[in-house]
């Protein structure tokens, strides 16, 4: 921990993954983080990842609730909405990731929270925005990956859909969150003013699929989305992906596909020309990969220049 955000107070109404783990950033720059839970604990107290616990602690709980200070109140009692108020009028943030609009029933809303203290900053994290038409959807990483279409362009074309192998959209929506938070805090030290600061996980799924939306939305549309065998994503231009070889896998980045054909010694009429490393980027990689099955691991790892400071042995 650090001391960046030193004196200022986070109250933080947050549950699950997104609005704890951003909440916990602040933490680990300085903030003082009071996490406000429900008598019998938050939802993260109660599940974690690959049913494992630490001195009874789950793993949900311990990936986003260091740093912090720990109140439990019932907020359906007028004493401990009393006591929450008290403590929003001595807060720099008040973060929540409330369903839309249950904190506005119980008086703890942004509009009655600006009326305790109008230098808050108000920070809401949803699945969908604080309205639109999916303002009542359920608002989950795995839902918001396959709504989103990240779950698409993750799959393959013979597999279909698949979901990221960690809560991304979570991670990069807490990251979005915190960034929010942080620039609402320095315009607050400029002005004065509190404000509103408004994350969504269907947002940050979006912003991860940036690169995917601006190469679909600028010149020919493909036909498919999905990843094109090896190759890592439909935009990219071959050699760019993981290949399976004879005893596991390799991950070929960026590179010039004249320099890989003569590395692996490609047949002439297999050796696809860098200009069309993207138009035929199937052809290229199913070269490279009946190419690459051939080898063992440390074999191919030898071949290129990376590899050759390794500890090579002939297979």
């Amino acid at each position: 921990m650090v001391d960046l955000l030193k004196g200022v107070r986070v109250l933080s109404f947050n549950h699950f993954l997104m609005g704890p783990v951003a909440a916990q950033f602040l933490g680990d720059l300085g903030a003082d983080v009071i996490a406000v839970e429900p008598p019998d604990g938050a939802f993260q107290r109660k599940w974690g990842g690959a049913d494992k616990w630490v001195d009874g602690q789950s793993m949900l709980l311990l990936t986003g609730n260091r740093n912090k200070r720990s109140l439990a109140l019932d907020l359906k009692k007028p004493e401990a909405i009393e006591i929450a108020r008290k403590l929003i009028a001595t807060s720099d943030v008040m973060t929540e990731n409330f369903r839309p609009g249950v904190l506005d029933k119980l008086g703890l809303g942004y509009e009655d929270a600006k009326k305790i203290n109008p230098r808050l900053i108000y920070a809401a994290a949803s699945g969908y925005g604080p309205d639109g038409p999916y303002v009542n959807r359920p608002g989950q990483d795995l839902l918001v990956q396959a709504l989103s279409g990240l779950a698409t362009i993750t799959g393959s074309r013979e597999q279909g859909p698949r979901a990221v192998g960690v809560s991304a959209v979570d991670h990069h929506g807490a990251a979005l969150f915190a960034a929010g938070i942080l620039a609402a805090l320095v315009r607050k030290a400029r002005t004065g003013q509190g404000c509103r600061v408004d994350v969504s996980l269907l947002s940050a799924a979006l912003d991860l699929q940036m690169e995917s939306f601006t190469c679909d939305l600028n010149g020919g549309r493909p036909g498919d989305v999905r990843q094109p065998g090896p190759i890592s994503g439909w935009y990219y231009g071959a050699p760019y992906g993981i290949y399976p070889t004879r005893d596991g896998h390799i991950a070929i980045s960026l590179g010039s596909l004249s320099a890989l054909s003569e590395v692996l010694d490609l047949p002439a009429d297999q050796r696809i020309p860098d200009k069309d490393a993207y138009r035929r980027h199937d052809e290229a990689s199913a070269a490279i990969a009946a190419n690459v099955a051939l080898r063992r691991t440390a074999e191919c790892t030898c071949l290129f220049p990376g590899g050759r400071n390794l500890a090579c042995r002939s297979q």
